[in-house]
This record gives C-alpha cells, sequence and structure tokens, in this order.
C-alpha cells in the first residue's frame, strides 16, 4: 500500500491539489486525475485505485493503468510517498 509521507502537506486550490514537502519546500501540482487519486493513497491498493480511477473518469482500464504508474512514479521521484507492508 502507499501512504503519503508524513513531511508532506497539502491542499486543494482551484480544483487542484497542492503538495508541499515541508523538510525541502518543494511543492507540486496535481492535475484532476491526481488531485482524486491523492486522498486515496492509504486507504487503497494499487489495484483498488486503479478500479477507482476506471469508475470515477470511466476510462479504459489500460489507459487508467498507465496514468497511474506515472502518477505513483511522480509521487515516489519526488519523495512524496512512500510504501508501506
Amino acid at each position: 500500500m502507499l501512504r503519503v509521507h508524513p513531511r508532506i502537506a497539502w491542499q486543494v486550490v482551484a480544483g487542484e491539489a497542492i503538495l508541499l514537502d515541508l523538510d525541502n519546500g518543494r511543492a507540486i501540482g496535481l492535475n484532476e486525475t491526481g488531485t482524486f487519486l491523492w486522498p486515496l493513497l492509504g486507504t487503497q491498493d494499487e489495484g483498488d485505485l486503479l478500479e477507482s480511477l476506471v469508475r470515477e473518469f470511466d476510462v479504459d482500464r489500460d489507459m487508467a493503468r498507465r496514468d497511474l504508474e506515472r502518477f505513483v512514479a511522480l509521487l515516489r521521484e519526488n519523495g512524496f510517498i512512500q510504501d508501506t507492508a
């Protein structure tokens, strides 16, 4: 399961989630898909996140999987999430 790193603060501004790393000041903005997925981290595994994405946006499963993989990779690369057992 993926969890938000505890040093990350976030807020939705004008429909877009803004993430801030409190340790180094790095910030990123999320698009509509990322803003939908962000609060689900820590409550669903990646398979459930995929299903939620398909239902919410009525998209093809393969497209949703690619989007989810890119989203998770972006968050990992920037240290915004951590894996838990």
